[in-house]
C-alpha cells in the first residue's frame, strides 16, 4: 500500500506580519469582492454615497459640480472681483480597520493643462484638526495630486504620495513620494485610471494597471486609527487670498509662484471624473469581481487552494526509483515547481511531473512568474513498498 499524506501550506508574506491592531487579511483563496462602483451615470451627485463640502469661504461650492453625460466634472471659477471656487466631494463610506484594505481606482483627467493654476486630486485621507475633527493629521494617500507645486517641482507632472499620519518624521521625511522619473511616465490630461492597493505590509500605487510606486512605511498607515475618506477635490491655486488660505479649515498653506498661480477673470479647465471602484478581500457584501483589477493583484489572491492536483505513484519494486509526482494546474500561468532539497525544478503552465524518484517525503513547492509573493507547497510522503 502507498499512503499520500498532501498538506497545503500557503507562504504570502503579507499573512505573517504582526500588526499592533492585530490588522489581517484574508488567504489567497479570498476572491476580491467589489464593494462600491460609482458611475455618475445621473444628473447630480449622489449624496447617499457623497458629502458634498459646501464652504465657500474656503472655496468650495455645490455649484462647482456638474454630473452630466456620465461625469463628474468639478469646475473651477476665479470671476473678476470675486472669491475663487471649486468643488470637493467625500465618501460617506469611511474605511477603517480591517475594512480599509483592498484596491481603489478612478479614471480621471483634467480638461486642459493649466499650468499649475488648479489644485485637482484624487485622494484617501483621515481625519485632520483642520476639517473640525480634534487630534493629529491622519494619514493621506495622494493617488493624482496636481497643483502650482507641479509645476514648480515636477515638471508640470501629476504626483503621487503618501504622507505619514501626524505628519511625523520617518527616516527624516514626513512622505513618500513619485520621483522626476517616475512623473514624467504619467499624464494628468488625459484620460487615465489611477488606482492604490492596501494590505497590512503593502501600499502601492498603479496607472492604467502598472504599478510605478510603493511606500516604505506601510506599517504607518496600517496602524492608523482614524477612518478613512475617498476625496475628490479640485479650486484654483492662488496666491493669498483673506480666508483661503488661511485659518482652520484652510487648504493652500503654501503659495504657488505668482506667473503660474491663478488670477481673477481667468477661464480655467475643469477636474473630470469617469468612476471610482472600490474592492476588497473578503467583504461579504458586494459583489465578487475580479474584472478590472491589475493582472498581479487579481492573479495573486485568486490562485485558489484547488488550483493543483497534485498526484504520486510508488515505486514498483524496493530500491527500483521509477516513483513520481504528478502536478496539474486549472488556472493555465507560467509556474516553477521544484522538489525542495533537491536540483530537481520544472517550469510548465498546466502538467508537469517528477519522475526518477525513490520512497521518501517530499516538499514539492510551486511558484508563478509575475507573482512575487506567491507560493505553494505540498508535503508528500511516498512510503516503501512491501518485498
Amino acid at each position: 500500500m502507498i499512503r499520500i499524506v498532501l498538506k497545503r501550506i500557503f507562504a504570502l508574506a503579507f499573512l505573517f506580519a504582526i500588526m499592533s491592531m492585530n490588522a489581517q487579511i484574508p488567504p489567497p483563496n479570498t476572491p476580491w469582492v467589489k464593494i462600491f462602483s460609482e458611475e455618475f451615470d445621473g444628473s447630480s451627485v449622489n449624496t447617499s454615497d457623497w458629502i458634498i463640502r459646501t464652504d465657500e469661504l474656503r472655496g468650495f461650492s455645490s455649484n462647482s459640480l456638474d454630473v452630466s453625460g456620465g461625469t463628474l466634472k468639478i469646475n473651477n471659477t476665479y470671476p473678476a472681483g470675486g472669491r475663487p471656487l471649486g468643488g470637493w466631494i467625500e465618501s460617506r463610506r469611511k474605511p477603517i480597520g480591517n475594512d480599509r484594505y483592498g484596491y481603489y481606482e478612478a479614471r480621471i483627467r483634467i480638461t486642459a493643462d493649466p499650468n499649475g493654476r488648479i489644485w485637482p486630486t484624487w485622494w484617501i485621507w483621515g481625519k485632520n484638526f483642520r476639517n473640525g475633527a480634534p487630534g493629529p493629521t491622519a494619514t493621506e494617500f495622494d493617488l493624482m495630486e496636481y497643483s502650482g507645486f507641479a509645476t514648480r517641482f515636477f515638471e508640470n507632472k501629476a504626483t503621487t504620495s503618501h504622507h505619514y499620519s501626524e505628519k511625523r518624521v520617518i527616516d527624516g521625511k514626513t512622505k513618500i513620494d513619485a520621483s522626476i522619473e517616475s512623473v514624467r511616465t504619467r499624464n494628468a490630461f488625459e484620460w487615465h485610471v489611477w488606482g492604490m492597493y492596501w494590505t497590512p505590509t503593502e501600499v502601492s500605487f498603479y496607472y492604467d494597471g502598472v504599478k510605478y510606486l510603493t511606500t516604505d512605511q506601510p506599517e504607518d498607515a496600517a496602524n492608523d486609527p482614524y477612518d478613512m475618506s475617498l476625496i475628490l477635490s479640485s479650486s484654483p491655486h492662488t496666491v493669498d487670498v483673506a480666508d483661503y488660505n488661511s485659518g482652520s479649515g484652510g487648504f493652500q498653506p503654501n503659495h504657488p509662484d505668482a506667473a503660474t498661480a491663478a488670477q481673477a477673470g481667468q477661464t480655467l479647465p475643469s477636474f473630470e471624473i469617469d468612476w471610482v471602484r472600490v474592492w476588497s478581500l473578503g467583504s461579504t457584501v458586494g459583489t465578487s469581481d475580479c474584472q478590472g483589477l491589475p493582472n498581479d493583484i487579481c492573479q495573486a489572491i485568486n490562485i485558489t487552494n484547488t488550483n493543483f492536483k497534485v498526484r504520486s505513484a510508488g515505486e514498483s519494486c524496493k530500491g527500483s526509483k521509477n516513483a513520481t509526482i504528478s502536478i496539474e494546474a486549472t488556472q493555465k500561468l507560467q509556474y516553477t515547481a521544484v522538489i525542495e532539497g533537491t536540483s530537481m525544478s520544472n517550469e510548465f503552465d498546466t502538467t508537469t511531473s517528477f519522475d526518477g524518484l525513490g520512497s521518501g517525503n517530499y516538499t514539492v513547492c510551486i511558484t508563478a512568474e509575475g507573482l512575487p509573493d506567491f507560493k505553494q507547497c505540498f508535503e508528500l510522503v511516498i512510503k516503501e513498498p512491501q518485498n
